[in-house]
């Protein structure tokens, strides 16, 4: 990642004009070539200014008042555990026999497993974007600020399920004979009927959106000695 960042401040005949603006790059290295987010830069810029009013007197003290506003981009990447996730495993059951006499012997479960691969390739980084405007005054190193702020976002990172139709075997434990036998029950011996069902895992999507908007309010004192 690198950031750039400069400030400027213009004096307005009595008034004061700031202007901060930057911009962030950040970009994930290493990935393999499949992930669409691999080695790509992303930009986030962002911008604040304020005007400064000329002091006014209040009960013999000097007086400031500022009006600012801003805007920027911030991007999340996706966590270790969104872009490297465990493959999802699904065991289904074809077989459950249990002998009562030998059940260590004779006892056989079979089952057939599904390993899905969990990750999701084409993930992107979330990307919030923010604007505000705030109304602040200063008396005597006591600040007080009010802000009216909206954020927006609508690709945050859930989760989000992929259904698919996944085929097994069904065997009939009832046609066993427990008494003829002397080994595990064959599978090749058994009756079994093709079952097919629907089931699925989840992989880390962006699909979740998020907007804020609400006013804030600060206020920093002078320190007080003790």
């Amino acid at each position: 990642s690198a950031y750039l960042e400069d400030a400027a401040s213009v004096p307005v005949g009595a008034n004061t004009f700031e202007l901060q603006a930057g911009v962030r790059m950040a970009a994930l290295a290493g990935l393999d070539s499949r992930y669409a987010i691999a080695g790509k830069p992303y930009l986030d810029p962002r911008v604040n200014v304020s005007w400064h009013f000329p002091s006014i007197s209040a009960c013999s003290r000097a007086l400031d008042m500022f009006l600012a506003g801003g805007y920027g981009i911030g991007t999340r990447m996706p966590t270790v555990d969104y872009l490297f996730p465990q493959a999802a495993y699904l065991d289904l059951l074809q077989l459950s026999y249990y002998d009562n006499v030998n059940p260590q012997e004779l006892s056989r479960v079979n089952l057939r497993t599904y390993i899905n691969d969990a990750v999701n390739y084409g993930l992107r980084p979330a990307r919030n974007r923010k604007w505000e405007i705030r109304l602040g005054a200063e008396l005597e190193g006591n600040r007080m600020s009010v802000t009216y702020f909206r954020e927006k976002m609508n690709d945050g990172f859930r989760y989000s399920s992929y259904y698919a139709p996944y085929s097994y075997r069904k065997y009939d434990a009832t046609a066993i004979d427990p008494a003829q036998l002397d080994a595990p029950p064959a599978l090749e011996s058994l009756p079994y009927e093709d079952v097919t069902v629907l089931d699925g895992f989840r992989r880390a999507t962006n699909g979740t959106r998020i907007d804020k908007e609400g006013i804030e309010f600060q206020l920093n004192t002078m320190r007080i000695p003790a």
